[in-house]
């Protein structure tokens, strides 16, 4: 279960919550159980929840949590990095938009993949294209 203080971050829906707590207190844990309340409680669109997490790790520890908690055919609410969330909502972009799209992201460890280091360097450090 959930101690009292999670119990509170997960029920609370006046408003935005903080959790500020210490490596290993329950944070994941009490914002996948928030979610799955919000989802099974409130009935809350999973489509209209966004999880944003610094690190992959963190997205694919609470993507699998949800779905432990939710079920295997559940629909699962976006969760993902700062990163993920900006590459995702460019791809809508390019799908509802007739203007051509000419920039393509790419991260300098993909750049040095792609098109060799020395090459990445020649452009300034941006991705020819």
């Amino acid at each position: 279960g959930l101690n009292p203080a999670q119990q509170q971050a997960v029920t609370t829906i006046d408003g935005p919550i903080l959790a500020l707590a210490g490596p290993g207190s329950g944070k994941t844990r009490a914002l996948t159980h928030r979610i799955a309340y919000l989802v099974q409680e409130l009935d809350v669109a999973p489509w209209h929840i966004v999880a944003v997490t610094f690190t992959n790790k963190a997205a694919k520890e609470m993507n699998e949590r949800l779905r432990a908690i939710l079920g295997p055919s559940a629909s699962l609410p976006f969760v993902g990095t700062f990163h993920a969330l900006g590459y995702r909502l460019l791809q809508r972009i390019r799908e509802v938009t007739t203007q051509p799209i000419e920039r393509i992201i790419v991260s300098h460890y993909h750049a040095d993949h792609i098109y060799g280091l020395q090459a990445f360097k020649e452009h300034g450090g941006n991705p020819p294209v």
